[in-house]
């Protein structure tokens, strides 16, 4: 398992890797936890030290490596904001090995869910959050980790649409569940003004004119400042797996 540490209490972080350490027991795992932010917190197996300035897909791609380099053949991230469900980690293997290993396979938030829809049957999802997801070491070497280009849920969008446009699975495991309090920063204007910029960012690498316009003009109407990178675009036979027609929700939503 491997916990991206934000700013949390020392309380809060002690708490999840506890969940943690129940949940890779529940599971029948001899795994490791690692760790990874600004400075290091007794407890985990290893500490992976974060760069100054370190954001979420930065962290995750270090985490990564050095799991994968260890030996890992899945990794589960999660952020240290969150608390695994005893039966979580099990869950999430369940999943990924009733489909081989070729799956992306996202946990269930709670209380608050997140309002992408799934089906119910083949557990398909538009795209799986970082928050809590088991990524298998085949998706990892075929995509070299988070784009660090990118921010947020656009990260977490693309990563999940490159892993469909390779043939893994992006599914949810129901009954995976884990804690994670609702994002306070949503309503946020600074918050709001970095989701679109970056969703204009993952327009340009997906080759999706017509929405980049359309979030250029919402970057238009806050008055914020308009990204000049260019991403390297992704493959002309990938754009099936992207899904620009639910605005910045990137997937048919139960609610909104």
């Amino acid at each position: 398992v491997a916990i991206c540490a934000a700013q949390e209490a020392p309380e809060q972080l002690k708490r999840c890797l506890d969940s943690t350490r129940l949940a890779l027991e529940a599971a029948g795992s001899a795994g490791e936890i690692l760790l990874c932010g600004p400075e290091a917190v007794a407890g985990p197996s290893h500490w992976v030290e974060a760069p100054v300035g370190w954001d979420a897909p930065q962290a995750h791609n270090l985490l990564l490596r050095e799991a994968f380099r260890r030996g890992a053949e899945v990794v589960v991230l999660a952020t240290s904001r969150g608390m695994f469900h005893p039966q979580s980690i099990r869950a999430l293997l369940r999943v990924l090995t009733a489909h081989d290993q070729r799956a992306l396979v996202e946990a269930t938030h709670f209380p608050q869910e997140r309002p992408r829809l799934f089906d119910s049957v083949t557990l398909e999802v538009g795209w799986a959050s970082s928050a809590c997801l088991a990524i298998p070491r085949a998706l990892f070497e075929v995509l070299d980790g988070f784009d660090q280009a990118l921010a947020g849920d656009a990260a977490d969008v693309d990563f999940s649409w490159r892993a469909r446009a390779q043939g893994f699975a992006v599914l949810v495991a129901p009954d995976a569940m884990f804690l994670l309090p609702g994002d306070h920063t949503l309503r946020d204007a600074a918050a709001w003004r970095s989701r679109v910029a970056n969703a204009v960012l993952l327009a340009r690498k997906w080759r999706a004119r017509e929405f980049e316009i359309q979030a250029l003009s919402e970057l238009a109407r806050v008055r914020a400042a308009v990204p000049t990178a260019m991403p390297a675009p992704i493959p002309e036979d990938w754009r099936g797996a992207a899904d620009f027609a639910h605005q910045l929700s990137f997937s048919p939503v139960r609610w909104s």
